[in-house]
């Protein structure tokens, strides 16, 4: 048995190597559906884990966001109060025992900013409390975080972003000199390294900001953000907040909430959408190069009659004539696939070099899984699409067969 399938691979390879043109053209398209099935999913996985890290980065599903908004259900009480979200609600949601850490910030763009005696700049100012860097496990190159003393005595001390280190000292360490922001002077206490943060944006950048203490308990802020204790479900959590936040502001709901779990339940959702997208597109080639296989085979049972004719004579079965035929169609499936799998394989790991040089926090992946699908779903195209030719090579009539030659 063994000896027998041994020689139809080889019977199968001499023949593909006769029809060397032929062949190629035949599974281009198996070669075109691999590759891009290798090539789209590895991006996707890709881009996905890159939004995933930078959601875990702050928190992942435990990270909540509170943001000022219209009265939705209670619109008509809208002119009782006018507050919005402000630091004295932040202190009052910092009692409940199911929140880790939490901070209150106000961020503005396009501020400008210069070292004493340079040219003027732009970047994003935050004014926040000790705990902001926290919350946002934003880390620490050089210097110090915010603390409280500094909050309470409202000094002039600042921290900056990488990138904005860079633009106003380069060459040289930002800590320790000054910055001015919209004409103030901040003693610069620490600098940020750099956080990627993928997908994850707050009205401010990560690395191009500058954070000053906050000035004012009454102040509003543009958002409260929170990190959970609880880890499977942050619902009762929002539920106790809510109900804090609707008694504080007289029953007005002007502010919103976004949950990173829910985001990130619908970002799966989107990703398998994506997946089952480029799932159909490659599946559509690899189906075009199916038709191709059998288009080529019966043509080969066509132009072979006499060989079939031939083997049958001298007591070839019709099982050995179908297993021959069966086995050039999945060969030549199995070529396009072992190429796909070369040239996807190889433009994903390419992309996992290139990725990081546009984006630092691109998370490059070769999709292990889109390879060994792509790898069966070729096999199964050649095994289906393989099957009627070489069925009908099998039931040819060897005498017919021999006369048709002669004729």
């Amino acid at each position: 048995m063994i000896l027998e399938s041994s020689e139809s691979l080889r019977q199968a390879l001499r023949t593909l190597n006769a029809y060397r043109m032929r062949s190629f053209l035949t599974v281009l398209s198996i070669t075109i559906g691999v590759c891009s099935v290798i090539l789209l999913t590895s991006l996707s996985q890709s881009a996905f884990a890159t939004l995933v890290k930078g959601i875990e980065e702050v928190g992942g599903t435990r990270f909540v966001m509170l943001f000022p908004d219209s009265p939705k259900k209670a619109a008509k009480k809208a002119s009782s109060y006018q507050g919005g979200l402000t630091r004295a609600d932040a202190a009052a949601l910092g009692g409940i025992p199911s929140i880790e850490k939490l901070t209150a910030f106000q961020s503005s763009s396009g501020v400008p900013v210069r070292k004493p005696g340079g040219s003027e700049g732009k970047t994003d100012l935050v004014k926040a409390d000790e705990h902001f860097c926290g919350v946002f496990a934003l880390p620490l190159s050089r210097g110090r975080l915010l603390t409280e003393k500094d909050i309470k005595e409202r000094r002039r001390v600042a921290l900056v972003g990488e990138d904005l280190a860079k633009k106003l000292y380069p060459g040289e360490e930002a800590v320790g000199k000054e910055v001015v922001v919209k004409g103030d002077r901040f003693r610069v206490v620490g600098r940020l390294n750099y956080a990627a943060k993928n997908g994850m944006h707050f009205g401010f950048s990560f690395s191009d900001v500058v954070v000053v203490p906050a000035t004012s308990e009454r102040e509003r802020v543009g958002m409260i953000a929170l990190i959970s204790r609880e880890k499977q479900s942050t619902t009762a959590l929002l539920d106790r907040i809510n109900a804090i936040l609707l008694h504080r502001h007289r029953g007005v709901d002007d502010f919103q909430f976004i949950d990173l779990g829910g985001m990130l339940k619908g970002f799966y959702l989107v990703f398998y959408a994506m997946i089952l997208v480029v799932g159909l597109i490659a599946g559509m080639s690899l189906l075009i190069g199916g038709v191709g296989i059998m288009n080529m085979m019966l043509v080969a049972v066509s132009e072979r009659r006499r060989e079939i004719g031939l083997r049958k004579a001298v007591g070839a079965t019709e099982k050995a004539i179908l297993t021959q035929f069966l086995v050039e169609a999945v060969c030549l499936s199995l070529f396009g696939a072992l190429v796909g799998v070369i040239l996807g394989a190889g433009l994903a790991q390419l992309a996992t070099v290139i990725g990081p040089l546009i984006n630092r926090g691109w998370v490059g992946i070769v999709s292990l899984p889109a390879i060994l699908a792509a790898v069966l779903a070729s096999a199964g195209i050649g095994i289906f699409f393989g099957w009627y030719p070489a069925r009908q090579a099998a039931k040819l009539d060897p005498i017919l067969c021999l006369r048709s030659e002669e004729a």
